[in-house]
């Protein structure tokens, strides 16, 4: 198992974790351990929580752009007379 040993861990904060792995019933070790694990979870949903609104940040740009590319199509007017869409579904339906 991999060791890991911190030079010039600052005392006030080594006092800190100690009383804390004492109160949950703890080695010094195995509390370091504990509080390395939760920080470092923590650290990754912050990362992927950061990543899921720059993804999001992204995807609406994109559809902004798609949005203004619509926006500049030329505008469509329909000749009188034509069916409306229910017309034509009725029409495609009864005739099966």
């Amino acid at each position: 198992m991999p060791a890991l040993q911190v030079r010039d861990f600052p005392e006030q904060l080594y006092e800190e974790l100690r009383v804390c792995a004492k109160r949950e019933h703890r080695s010094i070790a195995q509390q370091t351990i504990v509080a390395v694990q939760d920080y470092v979870r923590q650290e990754d949903e912050r990362l992927s929580k950061k990543m899921r609104e720059v993804e999001l940040f992204e995807m609406q740009k994109r559809r902004q752009k798609i949005l203004e590319k619509l926006d500049a199509l030329p505008t469509f007017t329909v000749p009188e007379g034509f069916p409306t869409p229910e017309e034509i579904v009725r029409e495609m339906r009864d005739s099966r």
